[in-house]
């Protein structure tokens, strides 16, 4: 081995380590929640190593997502893949160079021009401003969006956990809501944002959250050139008075079925619980999302228009006018097991042996 490789190596290990120490503490702070841990037995532990030394090839270190993700759904598995193995599976299917360039959402028009998405007023990369593809100055923009009405702002970079994402009222150049005037709005957002219109969401999906627009996270994954499958999705329900659906704003993953269902209990972090329903009353179980079909077969036909991406995280929603709503992609993304199940499901194993089989042809690629 040459210096460069053990350099290589070294650096490896080290950033591997520093991943297993932030998402042990980040693991513990979460098992807190938890009003009970469930020991697992001594035959459930066994389970897990070898399951995890037949498909990662090594021994886990500790059983502590296991006992967490065990507590909060009641199901147990080996399968489930703790945060630290996770960032592992991330470097070795997206290459960093390309996942940073399509973070900017302003790009969904460019890339998607066919898919319904929300009709954007405003694109602003780079803090070059752009109505409907053309580029416009500064003060035109302004101008042009003086009198929109109802809209939503957001960052199109960075927007995780729904951070920057306002509803706006602009009439006469100043939004109605904060009472600021939409320039010294738009300074406040830096060089990338985009100004869409507000989504009104099908009435089902109203009825589990009003007030935010909630959307289906639904997974896909590319196993070759032409098969891509769902490895799971879920709906991600809004606390009521949020605009947000996010978990980390009080909001809810509730698991849907194959059939467009949802699951007996929603998952909630904040408070940390299960819900059978929501706010109003309304049950969970068996719940109907709309069109999720035709969700499903959107999701498949975009991914293969993106060959850069092993695995995608969709976020759509259905309007008033039942048409199904691009929001946005993730990719890479993190998991929902305790709403989803473990891992990646069925294919949990084949996305391990990819990643470390002894046959992987797959390198770290950051």
């Amino acid at each position: 081995m040459n210096a460069k490789n053990i350099i290589y190596s070294c650096l490896k290990n080290l950033k591997r380590h520093v991943s297993y120490q932030s998402n042990t503490k980040y693991i513990k702070s979460l098992r807190k929640t938890c009003k009970t841990i469930k020991p697992l037995t001594r035959q459930q532990k066994a389970e897990i190593q070898n399951w995890y030394r037949t498909h990662y090839g090594k021994k886990l270190k500790d059983y502590l997502w296991h006992e967490y993700y065990y507590a909060r759904n009641g199901i147990f598995s080996p399968k489930y893949v703790p945060n630290y193995i996770l960032e592992q599976i991330n470097s070795k299917l997206y290459d960093a160079n390309v996942t940073t360039a399509f973070d900017d959402k302003n790009l969904y028009y460019t890339i998607f021009p066919n898919v319904r998405q929300p009709k954007a007023y405003l694109n602003c990369t780079n803090g070059f401003c752009y109505i409907n593809g053309s580029p416009i100055t500064f003060e035109n923009a302004l101008s042009a969006i003086a009198n929109v009405g109802e809209a939503i702002i957001k960052p199109t970079f960075c927007s995780c956990n729904g951070r920057g994402v306002k509803h706006l009222l602009v009439q006469n150049g100043v939004d109605q809501k904060s009472g600021m005037p939409i320039a010294d709005l738009l300074k406040g957002y830096g060089k990338n944002y985009v100004i869409q219109e507000a989504i009104h969401q099908h009435e089902k999906l109203a009825a589990l959250c009003p007030t935010s627009v909630n959307t289906i996270r639904i997974v896909t994954y590319r196993r070759n050139e032409t098969d891509v499958v769902v490895i799971y999705a879920v709906m991600r329900i809004g606390k009521f008075g949020s605009e947000v659906d996010n978990t980390s704003a009080g909001g809810m993953t509730c698991g849907i079925n194959e059939q467009g269902k949802l699951s007996k209990y929603a998952i909630c972090s904040k408070p940390a619980g299960n819900f059978d329903r929501n706010e109003e009353g309304l049950v969970f179980e068996n719940y109907e999302v709309p069109h999720f079909d035709d969700v499903v077969a959107t999701a498949k036909k975009m991914h293969l228009m993106l060959p850069h991406f092993p695995m995608i995280g969709w976020d759509f929603t259905v309007n008033d006018n039942e048409e199904v709503v691009f929001v946005e992609m993730n990719a890479p993304f993190g998991l929902h097991q305790p709403a989803a199940g473990p891992g990646y499901g069925k294919y949990t194993e084949e996305i391990f042996d990819r990643c470390f089989g002894k046959n992987s042809s797959i390198n770290d690629k950051n």
